[in-house]
């Protein structure tokens, strides 16, 4: 892709949408740094992805997310499961996962009365 340039905010979701061949799988591999530019700075997160050693590019990464096209889950444990997974792996506490979990997911039947 030329020139794409766009800004997401904090707690927002982007979605790239377009024929084969675009770019849409490369572009998230060149911003997570999974992936080289040919040419062009990449800056993600106030950060010079393109300028990054593969040790720094690591704490960088942990500050992403991605939903890709294909499906990625475990199929062998729940959604909220799944969710919590990488924040267990980062050892981040049960509290926090617990609301973290909670927050992105309705893992519970609602009762409407």
């Amino acid at each position: 892709m030329r020139g794409v340039s766009f800004e997401v905010m904090p707690r927002e979701t982007l979605v790239l949408l377009g024929r084969n061949g675009n770019g849409k799988n490369a572009d998230p591999e060149i911003g997570g740094g999974a992936a080289a530019a040919d040419a062009g700075k990449i800056e993600v997160l106030g950060q010079e992805v393109s300028a990054m050693s593969e040790r720094e590019l690591l704490p960088y990464r942990r500050q992403l997310g991605f939903v890709f096209q294909e499906g990625a889950l475990f199929d062998s444990i729940s959604v909220a499961e799944n969710v919590a997974y990488q924040l267990r792996e980062n050892r981040m506490s049960e509290e926090e996962i617990e609301r973290r979990v909670q927050e992105v997911c309705t893992c519970g039947a609602r009762a409407d009365g």
